[in-house]
């Protein structure tokens, strides 16, 4: 489909897909300076998988890591949220067993199979080398990046890709957190210690690699700029006697 601008990213009956919404507040003001050059438009020759209506983008970093599942949403407690699905029963998966896992392959053939039932396919980072970093309402109707979040993206220049909502980018790259905070505002990092799913849509923000490369490095600023020091742990003594 041809981006437009009320739906830039084009879309699909499966939800991965865009919807207009107004951008949020900058959630802080970034500090990091980069010489990357503009973002562009999606690309629109990424490789075709099956019968998405969308173009799927899938480096081959994360198509090789068996440990994907589907994704639905569901309301809880008031709430919209993505529930992972199991593809090998249909049930929900759970990012602390390995069981309801699968292969890239196995997961979007069921997505194909399901459309009335899942929106997604997602990655379960736990225990893997990846870090993901969420960059929420970021997206403008025009297509432009909020400065926050392009100071982030220019200075990891790694794998980009549009979110379901098509508001927000994700960067896929190996490496860690060099802190225990993970969200603060729109912005959300995630590595092997975390108990969480990451949606995949293979909307690639041209412009930016179509691998994943280590960006441990550039992490370290960039969590400094987002959280600040992390807390002085609380050290505990044993009361003494009297």
């Amino acid at each position: 489909m041809t981006p437009t601008k009320s739906d830039p990213m084009g879309g699909d009956s499966h939800g991965i897909q865009s919807k207009q919404r107004a951008a949020a507040n900058v959630p802080y003001v970034s500090n990091l300076t980069t010489t990357r050059p503009e973002l562009q438009a999606p690309s629109k020759n990424p490789r075709q998988v099956r019968s998405l209506d969308t173009q799927l983008t899938v480096p081959t970093d994360l198509e090789n890591i068996a440990q994907w599942v589907c994704w639905r949403y569901a309301v809880v407690n008031g709430k919209t949220t993505k529930i992972p699905v199991n593809v090998h029963t249909g049930g929900n998966a759970a990012t602390n067993n390995p069981a309801t896992w699968a292969d890239f392959e196995t997961a979007l053939d069921y997505y194909d199979r399901n459309p009335a039932y899942v929106s997604g396919v997602g990655l379960v980072v736990a225990g893997t080398d990846l870090v993901g970093v969420d960059l929420d309402h970021c997206i403008g109707d025009d297509l432009t990046i909020a400065p926050w979040a392009l100071a982030i993206v220019r200075s990891l220049n790694s794998y980009t890709e549009v979110s379901p909502s098509g508001t927000g980018l994700r960067v896929f790259g190996f490496g860690s957190k060099p802190g225990t905070r993970s969200k603060r505002g729109g912005v959300e990092l995630y590595d092997r210690t975390s108990t969480r799913f990451l949606t995949f849509t293979g909307r690639h923000w041209e412009g930016y690699p179509l691998e994943l490369r280590d960006v441990t490095a550039e992490l370290a600023p960039i969590y400094a700029d987002v959280f600040g020091p992390d807390p002085a742990p609380v050290v505990r003594r044993d009361p003494q006697p009297v």
